[in-house]
Protein backbone atom coordinates (compact mmCIF):
# COMPACT_ATOMS: atom_id res chain seq x y z
CA UNK A 1 0.00 0.00 0.00
CA UNK A 2 1.22 3.85 0.03
CA UNK A 3 0.76 7.03 2.06
CA UNK A 4 -0.36 9.97 1.67
CA UNK A 5 1.24 13.10 2.95
CA UNK A 6 -0.32 17.03 2.53
CA UNK A 7 1.83 19.99 3.73
CA UNK A 8 -0.42 22.88 4.41
CA UNK A 9 1.75 25.52 5.54
CA UNK A 10 -0.18 27.89 7.57
CA UNK A 11 0.50 28.97 11.49
CA UNK A 12 -1.16 32.04 13.76
CA UNK A 13 2.72 32.29 15.00
CA UNK A 14 5.42 30.16 13.90
CA UNK A 15 7.31 28.47 17.29
CA UNK A 16 11.05 29.07 17.64
CA UNK A 17 12.09 26.01 17.86
CA UNK A 18 9.79 25.00 14.57
CA UNK A 19 12.02 24.00 11.27
CA UNK A 20 8.91 23.03 9.48
CA UNK A 21 8.29 25.26 6.61
CA UNK A 22 4.90 27.36 7.58
CA UNK A 23 3.51 30.90 7.18
CA UNK A 24 2.23 33.59 9.18
CA UNK A 25 0.24 35.02 6.77
CA UNK A 26 -3.32 33.47 6.67
CA UNK A 27 -4.63 35.37 3.53
CA UNK A 28 -3.11 32.75 0.77
CA UNK A 29 -5.61 29.68 1.69
CA UNK A 30 -7.64 29.80 -1.58
CA UNK A 31 -4.83 30.17 -3.87
CA UNK A 32 -2.70 27.83 -2.13
CA UNK A 33 -5.83 25.50 -2.22
CA UNK A 34 -6.04 26.17 -6.17
CA UNK A 35 -2.28 25.56 -6.36
CA UNK A 36 -2.64 22.11 -4.26
CA UNK A 37 -5.63 20.27 -6.01
CA UNK A 38 -3.47 20.86 -9.32
CA UNK A 39 -0.36 19.68 -8.09
CA UNK A 40 -2.70 16.50 -6.73
CA UNK A 41 -4.17 16.08 -10.39
CA UNK A 42 -0.98 16.45 -12.14
CA UNK A 43 0.96 13.40 -10.08
CA UNK A 44 -1.91 11.57 -10.49
CA UNK A 45 -1.49 12.11 -14.18
CA UNK A 46 1.66 10.39 -14.04
CA UNK A 47 0.64 7.01 -12.57
CA UNK A 48 0.21 4.72 -15.12
CA UNK A 49 -3.17 3.36 -13.16
CA UNK A 50 -5.47 4.89 -10.42
CA UNK A 51 -3.01 4.16 -7.65
CA UNK A 52 -3.94 2.45 -4.12
CA UNK A 53 -3.64 4.34 -1.21
CA UNK A 54 -3.85 3.56 2.53
CA UNK A 55 -3.15 6.41 4.90
CA UNK A 56 -3.52 9.85 3.80
CA UNK A 57 -1.62 12.64 6.89
CA UNK A 58 -2.25 16.02 6.99
CA UNK A 59 0.69 17.86 8.30
CA UNK A 60 2.52 21.61 8.68
CA UNK A 61 2.16 23.94 10.14
CA UNK A 62 -1.47 23.58 11.30
CA UNK A 63 -3.81 21.94 8.66
CA UNK A 64 -6.70 22.48 11.27
CA UNK A 65 -6.61 26.41 10.22
CA UNK A 66 -7.73 25.70 6.73
CA UNK A 67 -11.39 26.50 6.74
CA UNK A 68 -13.79 23.22 6.38
CA UNK A 69 -14.96 23.65 3.27
CA UNK A 70 -11.70 23.98 1.86
CA UNK A 71 -10.50 21.02 3.55
CA UNK A 72 -13.22 18.97 2.14
CA UNK A 73 -12.91 19.89 -1.59
CA UNK A 74 -9.01 18.52 -1.13
CA UNK A 75 -10.72 15.54 0.44
CA UNK A 76 -12.87 15.27 -2.83
CA UNK A 77 -10.39 15.83 -5.20
CA UNK A 78 -7.89 12.72 -3.44
CA UNK A 79 -11.24 10.68 -3.24
CA UNK A 80 -11.63 10.91 -7.25
CA UNK A 81 -7.76 10.59 -8.12
CA UNK A 82 -6.69 7.92 -6.08
CA UNK A 83 -8.68 4.60 -4.52
CA UNK A 84 -8.53 5.11 -1.04
CA UNK A 85 -9.23 2.08 1.08
CA UNK A 86 -12.35 2.15 2.79
CA UNK A 87 -10.11 1.13 6.11
CA UNK A 88 -7.47 4.01 5.39
CA UNK A 89 -5.81 5.70 8.41
CA UNK A 90 -6.89 9.51 7.65
CA UNK A 91 -4.85 12.03 10.02
CA UNK A 92 -5.03 15.77 10.72
CA UNK A 93 -2.41 17.27 12.92
CA UNK A 94 -4.83 20.22 14.85
CA UNK A 95 -2.94 22.95 17.29
CA UNK A 96 -4.79 23.09 20.38
CA UNK A 97 -7.45 26.10 20.37
CA UNK A 98 -7.83 25.92 16.56
CA UNK A 99 -10.78 23.57 16.36
CA UNK A 100 -14.17 23.75 17.62
CA UNK A 101 -16.84 20.94 18.30
CA UNK A 102 -18.44 21.96 15.01
CA UNK A 103 -15.06 21.74 13.29
CA UNK A 104 -14.49 18.52 14.09
CA UNK A 105 -17.79 16.83 13.79
CA UNK A 106 -17.04 18.08 10.01
CA UNK A 107 -14.00 16.53 9.94
CA UNK A 108 -15.45 13.44 10.75
CA UNK A 109 -18.06 13.90 8.12
CA UNK A 110 -15.47 14.56 5.30
CA UNK A 111 -13.65 11.25 6.37
CA UNK A 112 -10.90 12.24 8.86
CA UNK A 113 -10.47 9.41 11.36
CA UNK A 114 -7.41 9.70 13.03
CA UNK A 115 -6.31 13.45 15.19
CA UNK A 116 -3.02 14.57 16.04
CA UNK A 117 -2.99 17.22 18.01
CA UNK A 118 0.65 19.07 18.95
CA UNK A 119 0.10 20.18 23.26
CA UNK A 120 3.96 19.65 23.45
CA UNK A 121 3.57 20.71 27.54
CA UNK A 122 0.95 20.64 30.20
CA UNK A 123 3.15 23.32 32.07
CA UNK A 124 2.40 26.75 31.49
CA UNK A 125 5.83 28.33 31.89
CA UNK A 126 7.17 25.28 29.12
CA UNK A 127 4.31 26.39 26.67
CA UNK A 128 5.17 30.25 27.01
CA UNK A 129 8.95 29.11 26.68
CA UNK A 130 8.55 27.18 23.64
CA UNK A 131 5.97 30.22 22.21
CA UNK A 132 2.75 28.08 21.97
CA UNK A 133 -0.47 30.36 21.44
CA UNK A 134 -2.64 27.56 23.32
CA UNK A 135 -3.55 27.03 27.00
CA UNK A 136 -3.26 24.28 28.89
CA UNK A 137 -7.25 24.47 29.17
CA UNK A 138 -7.38 24.09 25.32
CA UNK A 139 -5.43 21.34 25.20
CA UNK A 140 -7.20 19.31 27.64
CA UNK A 141 -10.55 20.67 26.28
CA UNK A 142 -9.56 20.07 22.43
CA UNK A 143 -9.34 16.11 22.90
CA UNK A 144 -12.33 15.78 25.00
CA UNK A 145 -14.14 17.48 22.62
CA UNK A 146 -12.48 14.85 19.66
CA UNK A 147 -13.52 12.27 21.99
CA UNK A 148 -17.64 13.83 21.83
CA UNK A 149 -17.40 14.27 18.39
CA UNK A 150 -16.42 10.19 17.95
CA UNK A 151 -13.06 10.25 17.44
CA UNK A 152 -11.22 6.81 18.63
CA UNK A 153 -7.78 7.58 17.38
CA UNK A 154 -6.45 10.24 18.86
CA UNK A 155 -2.66 11.43 19.30
CA UNK A 156 -1.26 14.27 21.23
CA UNK A 157 2.89 15.13 20.71
CA UNK A 158 5.29 16.07 23.56
CA UNK A 159 8.62 17.70 23.81
CA UNK A 160 11.30 17.03 26.81
CA UNK A 161 14.36 18.43 28.12
CA UNK A 162 13.07 21.68 27.57
CA UNK A 163 15.09 24.40 29.51
CA UNK A 164 14.21 24.41 33.17
CA UNK A 165 12.31 21.40 33.07
CA UNK A 166 12.38 19.46 36.41
CA UNK A 167 11.60 15.92 37.00
CA UNK A 168 8.48 17.09 38.99
CA UNK A 169 7.51 18.97 35.68
CA UNK A 170 8.12 16.25 33.54
CA UNK A 171 6.08 14.14 35.99
CA UNK A 172 3.32 16.44 36.26
CA UNK A 173 3.20 16.15 32.18
CA UNK A 174 3.05 12.53 31.72
CA UNK A 175 -0.07 12.39 34.40
CA UNK A 176 -1.86 14.97 32.67
CA UNK A 177 -1.20 13.06 29.55
CA UNK A 178 -2.14 9.73 30.53
CA UNK A 179 -5.02 11.28 32.57
CA UNK A 180 -6.81 12.36 28.69
CA UNK A 181 -6.53 8.17 27.78
CA UNK A 182 -4.73 9.05 24.31
CA UNK A 183 -4.56 6.35 22.12
CA UNK A 184 -1.23 7.33 20.99
CA UNK A 185 1.77 9.79 22.27
CA UNK A 186 4.68 11.10 20.52
CA UNK A 187 7.23 12.49 22.87
CA UNK A 188 10.67 14.16 21.33
CA UNK A 189 13.26 15.62 23.00
CA UNK A 190 13.96 19.49 22.40
CA UNK A 191 15.85 19.83 18.67
CA UNK A 192 18.06 22.99 18.09
CA UNK A 193 17.80 22.90 14.01
CA UNK A 194 20.32 25.00 12.43
CA UNK A 195 18.68 28.57 11.65
CA UNK A 196 15.97 28.32 13.95
CA UNK A 197 15.87 31.38 16.43
CA UNK A 198 16.16 28.89 19.27
CA UNK A 199 19.62 27.43 17.89
CA UNK A 200 20.72 31.79 17.50
CA UNK A 201 19.43 32.17 21.45
CA UNK A 202 21.36 28.67 22.19
CA UNK A 203 24.82 29.94 20.33
CA UNK A 204 24.55 33.20 22.04
CA UNK A 205 24.51 31.58 24.98
CA UNK A 206 20.63 32.90 26.00
CA UNK A 207 19.78 29.22 26.40
CA UNK A 208 21.48 26.48 28.37
CA UNK A 209 20.39 23.61 26.88
CA UNK A 210 20.04 20.43 28.49
CA UNK A 211 23.22 18.19 28.96
CA UNK A 212 22.93 14.73 27.41
CA UNK A 213 23.30 13.15 30.69
CA UNK A 214 19.68 14.87 31.75
CA UNK A 215 18.09 14.65 28.28
CA UNK A 216 18.88 10.53 28.49
CA UNK A 217 17.68 10.40 32.06
CA UNK A 218 14.15 11.79 31.09
CA UNK A 219 14.05 9.30 27.68
CA UNK A 220 14.12 6.36 30.20
CA UNK A 221 11.71 7.68 33.25
CA UNK A 222 9.13 8.72 29.76
CA UNK A 223 9.86 4.75 28.40
CA UNK A 224 8.85 3.65 31.94
CA UNK A 225 6.29 5.44 32.91
CA UNK A 226 4.23 4.98 29.49
CA UNK A 227 4.84 1.63 29.68
CA UNK A 228 3.74 1.36 33.43
CA UNK A 229 0.43 2.94 31.95
CA UNK A 230 -0.01 0.57 29.33
CA UNK A 231 1.53 2.34 26.53
CA UNK A 232 3.92 0.22 24.26
CA UNK A 233 6.92 1.91 22.44
CA UNK A 234 7.08 0.97 19.07
CA UNK A 235 9.42 3.45 17.97
CA UNK A 236 12.38 5.76 19.35
CA UNK A 237 9.70 8.41 20.02
CA UNK A 238 6.51 7.13 19.72
CA UNK A 239 4.24 4.85 22.10
CA UNK A 240 0.47 3.71 21.53
CA UNK A 241 -2.18 2.08 23.67
CA UNK A 242 -4.79 -0.72 22.09
CA UNK A 243 -2.18 -1.71 19.20
CA UNK A 244 -2.96 2.39 17.11
CA UNK A 245 0.39 2.56 15.99
CA UNK A 246 0.57 4.99 13.43
CA UNK A 247 0.53 3.33 10.46
CA UNK A 248 1.21 6.42 7.82
CA UNK A 249 4.63 6.92 9.91
CA UNK A 250 4.67 3.28 9.29
CA UNK A 251 5.10 3.73 5.45
CA UNK A 252 8.57 5.92 6.03
CA UNK A 253 9.97 3.89 8.35
CA UNK A 254 9.37 0.28 6.18
CA UNK A 255 11.12 1.94 3.18
CA UNK A 256 6.93 1.79 1.46
CA UNK A 257 6.12 4.34 -0.80
CA UNK A 258 4.11 7.51 -0.14
CA UNK A 259 2.76 10.97 -2.11
CA UNK A 260 3.93 14.18 -1.29
CA UNK A 261 1.78 17.36 -1.68
CA UNK A 262 2.37 20.53 -0.78
CA UNK A 263 5.37 23.29 -0.85
CA UNK A 264 8.33 21.56 1.28
CA UNK A 265 6.84 17.87 0.92
CA UNK A 266 8.84 14.83 0.20
CA UNK A 267 7.21 11.73 -1.86
CA UNK A 268 8.95 8.16 -2.49
CA UNK A 269 7.68 6.15 -5.79
CA UNK A 270 9.37 3.63 -7.58
CA UNK A 271 12.79 3.94 -5.65
CA UNK A 272 13.37 7.91 -6.33
CA UNK A 273 12.54 10.33 -3.74
CA UNK A 274 11.47 13.95 -4.41
CA UNK A 275 11.32 16.96 -2.78
CA UNK A 276 8.88 20.24 -3.72
CA UNK A 277 10.45 24.10 -3.26
CA UNK A 278 9.84 25.36 0.11
CA UNK A 279 8.40 28.37 -0.69
CA UNK A 280 4.49 29.20 -1.10
CA UNK A 281 5.03 31.66 -3.85
CA UNK A 282 7.48 29.58 -6.20
CA UNK A 283 4.75 26.77 -5.54
CA UNK A 284 2.00 28.76 -6.48
CA UNK A 285 3.55 30.14 -9.73
CA UNK A 286 4.90 26.80 -10.91
CA UNK A 287 1.57 25.05 -10.86
CA UNK A 288 -0.24 28.26 -12.34
CA UNK A 289 2.03 27.20 -15.44
CA UNK A 290 0.70 23.78 -15.17
CA UNK A 291 4.07 22.61 -13.54
CA UNK A 292 5.20 19.84 -11.29
CA UNK A 293 6.53 21.71 -8.04
CA UNK A 294 9.05 19.38 -7.66
CA UNK A 295 12.47 20.95 -6.58
CA UNK A 296 14.91 17.96 -6.79
CA UNK A 297 15.36 13.94 -6.71
CA UNK A 298 17.40 11.50 -6.26
CA UNK A 299 17.11 8.04 -6.94
CA UNK A 300 18.12 5.35 -4.18
CA UNK A 301 20.88 3.11 -5.24
CA UNK A 302 20.66 -0.18 -4.02
CA UNK A 303 23.43 0.34 -1.03
CA UNK A 304 21.29 4.04 0.08
CA UNK A 305 18.20 1.24 -0.15
CA UNK A 306 19.70 -1.04 2.39
CA UNK A 307 21.16 1.88 5.17
CA UNK A 308 17.78 3.14 5.29
CA UNK A 309 16.12 0.06 5.77
CA UNK A 310 18.76 -0.88 8.84
CA UNK A 311 18.85 2.40 9.84
CA UNK A 312 15.15 3.42 9.84
CA UNK A 313 13.86 -0.19 10.85
CA UNK A 314 15.69 -0.25 14.02
CA UNK A 315 14.07 2.84 14.94
CA UNK A 316 10.77 2.11 14.62
CA UNK A 317 9.69 -1.57 15.42
CA UNK A 318 12.18 -3.51 14.13
CA UNK A 319 14.50 -4.98 10.39
CA UNK A 320 12.17 -7.54 8.32
CA UNK A 321 14.41 -10.17 7.51
CA UNK A 322 12.42 -11.44 5.02
CA UNK A 323 12.21 -8.11 3.27
CA UNK A 324 16.08 -7.84 3.20
CA UNK A 325 16.37 -10.99 2.00
CA UNK A 326 14.03 -10.70 -0.88
CA UNK A 327 15.27 -7.50 -1.77
CA UNK A 328 18.97 -8.17 -1.58
CA UNK A 329 19.33 -11.73 -1.09
CA UNK A 330 20.77 -14.52 2.16
CA UNK A 331 24.01 -13.10 2.13
CA UNK A 332 22.92 -9.90 2.68
CA UNK A 333 20.91 -11.10 5.89
CA UNK A 334 23.92 -13.34 7.25
CA UNK A 335 26.02 -10.44 7.21
CA UNK A 336 23.87 -7.68 9.00
CA UNK A 337 22.85 -10.62 11.59
CA UNK A 338 27.28 -11.02 11.74
CA UNK A 339 27.06 -7.61 12.85
CA UNK A 340 24.04 -7.90 15.16
CA UNK A 341 25.62 -10.79 16.88
CA UNK A 342 28.46 -8.53 17.93
CA UNK A 343 25.92 -6.77 20.74
CA UNK A 344 24.75 -10.18 21.75
CA UNK A 345 25.30 -10.16 25.16
CA UNK A 346 24.27 -6.26 25.38
CA UNK A 347 20.43 -7.09 25.34
CA UNK A 348 20.01 -4.46 23.10
CA UNK A 349 17.71 -6.86 20.71
CA UNK A 350 14.62 -8.55 20.11
CA UNK A 351 13.92 -11.44 17.64
CA UNK A 352 10.64 -12.42 16.70
CA UNK A 353 9.08 -13.88 13.13
CA UNK A 354 12.21 -12.87 11.63
CA UNK A 355 11.59 -9.19 13.07
CA UNK A 356 14.94 -7.73 14.82
CA UNK A 357 13.85 -5.05 17.25
CA UNK A 358 15.17 -2.71 19.85
CA UNK A 359 14.80 -3.45 23.59
CA UNK A 360 14.46 -0.25 25.69
CA UNK A 361 18.12 -0.60 26.55
CA UNK A 362 18.53 -0.36 22.48
CA UNK A 363 16.23 2.44 22.48
CA UNK A 364 18.32 4.30 24.65
CA UNK A 365 21.24 4.10 22.28
CA UNK A 366 19.62 3.50 19.12
CA UNK A 367 21.55 5.98 16.91
CA UNK A 368 24.93 4.66 18.45
CA UNK A 369 23.59 0.97 17.41
CA UNK A 370 22.54 1.67 13.89
CA UNK A 371 26.00 3.77 12.93
CA UNK A 372 28.26 0.76 14.44
CA UNK A 373 26.40 -1.66 12.27
CA UNK A 374 26.18 0.62 9.30
CA UNK A 375 29.81 0.97 9.54
CA UNK A 376 30.73 -2.62 10.19
CA UNK A 377 28.53 -3.43 6.85
CA UNK A 378 30.32 -0.57 4.66
CA UNK A 379 32.86 -2.59 2.97
CA UNK A 380 30.52 -5.65 2.54
CA UNK A 381 27.89 -3.02 1.00
CA UNK A 382 30.17 -1.47 -1.91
Amino acid sequence: MTGLYLHIPFCVHKCFYCDFYSKTDLSGFGDFTDSLLKEIDLRADLEPSKPVIDTIFLGGGTPSLLPVNLTELIFNKIFDRFDVQKDSEITMECNPGTVSQSILENYRRIGINRLSFGVQSFDTGELKFLERIHSNDEAVESVKSARKAEFDNISIDLIFSIPGQTKERLINTLNKAVDLEPDHISYYSLIYEPGTPLYKQFLAGKILKVDSETDASNYEMIIDFLTAHGYQQYEVSNFTSNGKKCRHNLHYWHGQEYFGFGPSAHGYLRNERYWNFRNLNKYNKLLQGNQVPTKGSELLSPKNRFEELIFLGLRADGINLNQIDCEFGIEAVIKLMNEIKRFKDDNFFNMKNDIISLTKKGYMVCDDISLKILAGLDKSLC
